[in-house]
């Protein structure tokens, strides 16, 4: 799949034929796929998921607003995350949606809630995601307001090729350390706890600014 590029191919012993795909004027852009051995489902540039039935599209389903960057299978249900910072459970037999999880408003504090990755639990009960910002985070399905955050990174999401750490700053007790990059934030880790404990958003690039370990740095009151 691609842009303007849908192909299902059959092969048979050493040979392999293909048929492209039939969009009848429909949006064309896909930006992911998944398949449960009988159906493909793909995610597309204008927010529709399309279900393929060999080359055809046997369903269309618009349930997001912008570009559908994940899709996933579980035993029920499609998974599909887009820019637009939901998260779509969409019941594989109806093709209906079942529950929708905005991340944008689960009251985290991440650099992009837009949706990378989203993926069930093998017994549906959990919830982890990836997101746009460099964000790890995983949550049950009977409390999405409840998120664990996993992982964190830096993330400059205009810089593109230089998306870089400049400054790095060890605490006297060794075991913390702060960091600045082009995203313009910047952050406290743990090297025990191996996470990021605090975040400011300095609105800036801090390009090779050291900043230095004592208190006035501590004084930022993160």
């Amino acid at each position: 799949v691609g842009v303007k590029h849908y192909k299902s191919w059959t092969i048979n012993g050493g040979n392999a034929t293909s048929k492209k795909g039939i969009f009848k004027g429909k949006e064309n852009k896909i930006l992911s796929i998944t398949s449960d051995g009988s159906h493909y489902f793909t995610g597309v540039l204008d927010g529709n998921i399309y279900q393929f039935e060999g080359s055809a599209i046997k369903t269309a389903l618009k349930c997001h607003s912008r570009a559908v960057d994940s899709i996933s299978l579980s035993k029920k249900f499609v998974i599909s995350g887009g820019k637009d910072n939901l998260i779509n459970l969409i019941d594989k037999r109806s093709m209906k949606v079942s529950q929708t999880i905005d991340l944008a408003k689960a009251g985290l504090d991440l650099s992009s809630p837009a949706i990378r990755a989203a993926y069930l639990s093998s017994d549906e009960k959990n919830i982890i995601v990836g997101t746009a910002g460099c964000e790890i985070l995983q949550a049950s399905l009977s409390n999405t307001n409840a998120w664990e955050v996993l992982i964190r990174g830096h993330y400059g999401p205009c810089k593109k090729d230089t998306n870089e750490v400049w400054g790095l700053a060890v605490y006297p007790d060794g075991d913390q350390y702060v960091s600045c990059s082009d995203d313009g934030t910047l952050r406290v880790w743990s090297v025990s706890k191996k996470k990021m404990l605090k975040m400011i958003n300095l609105g800036l690039d801090d390009k090779g600014k050291k900043l230095p370990a004592d208190s006035k740095t501590k004084e930022l009151n993160m």
